[in-house]
């Protein structure tokens, strides 16, 4: 039973966690509205800087121009790439004497993705990117809206289903009554679900009454946006790191020439951000650091602390948490908005399954509702807690050990003799998000079986070349599950529910990019694999009927039909 009157989703912050969101929503053929409190103007904000070779490949669904043809895919990463720039590698500057570590990412082993570095790029012009994507699909962004209330109700249809009934307000600035006061003028919005992506500060995340549990920083940055009138051993696409015995410096490059991000550690002790300016940071640099690099001009600068935060939960009922709302990690590795447009396309596919579930007169399960749900809490934590993990050592090794002698040394000599042959052999990939599995055997992915595959459930799906050289990820329609069948498995005879999906059948090329390093033998085997919309692998066997069986473990058969 549908109800024309409920909207599928509302989506609460228009950043680039929110419009991710509100783009797969309409690529997926859900009814969306999308209000942010900003007005939406004149937004240069940088914070943001990176945006990683996984996040790309999600990006790159979207149609370019007319159609919906697989070989017109990538109008925003298209744009992104225009407007950004790929970065080459990192640079180490560990002693003024000596000539520094390079670390390429072309030297590196990016493997079979076709995105073979992180891109530089600011956050406002990722966000114009998906932007342009919403509109182009019908879709308009709500400025100068707020969310002021939340509940969850039960539908009266029979179903047993619940929606969200929420109070949006804004001011009407024509309508100004005594002493010139705005007007504030409230809407009731009932939708199926809504998804909080607004931010450290979330009024959705408050309104649940979830708390938001943040670390208080150990280490101080100047954090400034500059041009430079000289840069000595600096490249446009390389990002600078200088060991110095007052602290760390790292040297962003942005889009445009001479024009970078800067760190400078600075004692926890300082407080006054006045003081920054050209004068200030041309001495640190040259006396603390031994710098020669003029600071011309200044953008913008702050103090901020190497801090990271958590919400005790990222859901409530019908109600997600996403993005920053849910997770701030520290800046270090350039994670975060990574972190969050990789939950919206987690969780807007499945919201999409869950619709179909409801829409479905015989499935009346919410218990089958609540499992898919869940799943997108389960598997993000799992990842944020990795992220976690390795950004936190990340930060030690680098800001701990730098004004003690003996232990900078330490780490500058472990740094140039380690880390580039780890980058080399596997860091880049971890760094660029392309390691990440979630856990095998889950309410949503299936158990491991005995034979010899390509890859594992939970594994992100190889972007295997095949045998005309084109990449499997552009054959994935990745509305819904879809099946990849390999060396034969499309002529065995399938009975079970899940025969009606999507079936991909590809011959591969006898070449294929290493990493993920893929056995002749996995190969040639015959084996049918369960592929997600967000490319991950659902489950691996050699057959369909194999893995239609370790789904019936798992789900009602209305749940299987509906995938």
């Amino acid at each position: 039973m549908v109800d024309l009157d409920l909207v599928d989703v509302l989506i609460v912050g228009a950043g680039p966690t929110g419009l991710s969101a509100a783009c797969e929503a309409r690529r997926l053929g859900l009814s969306v509205r999308i209000i942010d409190r900003s007005d939406g103007k004149a937004r240069t904000d940088s914070r943001a800087l990176v945006v990683h070779p996984r996040v790309m490949e999600l990006l790159d669904i979207y149609p370019s121009g007319e159609g919906n043809e697989s070989s017109s895919r990538g109008a925003v990463t298209t744009e992104m790439r225009d407007v950004g720039c790929q970065l080459k590698g990192l640079r180490l500057h560990l002693n003024p004497k000596k000539e520094p570590v390079e670390m390429r990412f072309s030297d590196a082993k990016m493997g079979d993705t076709e995105f073979k570095g992180p891109t530089s790029i600011p956050k406002h012009c990722t966000e114009r990117a998906l932007e342009s994507q919403f509109a182009e699909s019908g879709g308009i962004i709500e400025w100068n809206k707020s969310l002021q209330t939340v509940q969850q109700r039960q539908r009266f249809d029979g179903s047993g289903h619940e929606y969200v009934r929420s109070t949006i307000v804004w001011s009407d600035e024509e309508e100004i009554s005594d002493g010139d006061t705005v007007r504030d003028i409230c809407e009731t919005v009932d939708s199926r679900y809504v998804v909080g992506c607004d931010g450290e500060r979330s009024s959705t995340r408050d309104l649940l009454g979830i708390e938001f549990n943040k670390e208080m920083s150990r280490f101080l940055f100047v954090n400034a946006d500059v041009h430079l009138k000289l840069q000595k051993n600096l490249d446009s696409q390389t990002v600078n790191f200088f060991s110095t015995p007052e602290g760390i410096i790292i040297m962003f490059p942005l889009v445009e020439e001479n024009y970078y991000r800067m760190f400078l550690q600075v004692p926890i002790t300082m407080t006054d951000s006045s003081i920054i300016d050209e004068e200030f940071l041309n001495s640190y640099l040259r006396s603390k650091a031994n710098l020669n690099v003029s600071v011309d001009r200044i953008e913008s600068s702050s103090l901020c602390g190497v801090t990271h935060g958590m919400s005790d939960a990222c859901r409530k009922g019908r109600v997600f948490l996403a993005g920053d709302a849910r997770q701030v990690p520290n800046p270090v590795g350039g994670q975060g908005m990574n972190y969050g447009i990789q939950d919206s396309f987690n969780l807007m596919w499945k919201l999409a399954w869950c619709l179909r579930l409801e829409n479905y007169d015989s499935c009346k399960d919410e218990a089958v509702l609540e499992t898919i749900m869940a799943s997108y809490e389960s598997e993000r934590n799992y990842m944020g807690g990795k992220l976690v993990d390795r950004v936190e050592l990340g930060t030690e090794v680098l800001l701990r050990t730098t004004r003690t002698g003996l232990a900078r040394h330490i780490r500058d000599f472990c740094l140039k003799t380690f880390v580039p042959s780890i980058m080399k052999q596997g860091g880049a990939r971890n760094i660029s998000q392309l390691n990440s599995p979630y856990p095998r055997d889950t309410a949503i992915i299936c158990k491991t079986v005995p034979g010899t595959f390509i890859c594992k459930p939970g594994d992100r799906l190889p972007n295997l070349t095949l045998a005309d050289g084109r990449r499997l990820y552009g054959c994935l329609s990745r509305t819904r599950h879809s099946w990849v069948l390999l060396n034969g498995a499309d002529r065995v005879e399938a009975s079970g529910l899940l025969c009606g999906l999507e079936k991909i059948v590809v011959g591969l090329s006898k070449r294929q990019e290493s990493p993920p390093k893929i056995s002749t033998k996995s190969l040639q085997a015959m084996q049918a694999i369960l592929v997600r919309p967000d490319l991950h692998v659902a489950g691996i066997a050699s057959t369909i009927d194999e893995i239609g069986l370790l789904m019936q473990e798992k789900f009602v058969l209305c749940a299987i039909k509906n995938m």
